[in-house]
């Protein structure tokens, strides 16, 4: 979530690959990185449905909270 927040805050048109982010999650999983409790397919929805916020404050002028955010976003993994 810090790099969505980065690439947010300094990319206007950063984008991230689902491919990609859905492979490192099922990896985080395998590795027991990431809570095995948790529905993947909703737990997928909800980092994309949070990076996309992310991404649309990054997009405004105030992104002091994008770090805070991204740090509660961490916690339910």
């Amino acid at each position: 979530m810090n790099t969505v927040q980065e690439e947010s805050a300094n990319a206007p048109e950063g984008r991230g690959c689902l491919m990609v982010n859905s492979a490192l999650e099922l990896a985080g999983q395998t590795e027991g990185t990431l809570d095995r409790s948790h529905d993947p397919r909703g737990m997928a929805q909800h980092l994309l449905n949070s990076m996309y916020g992310l991404r649309a404050l990054g997009a405004t002028s105030d992104r002091r909270p994008l770090s805070g955010i991204a740090g509660k976003v961490l916690l339910v993994l």
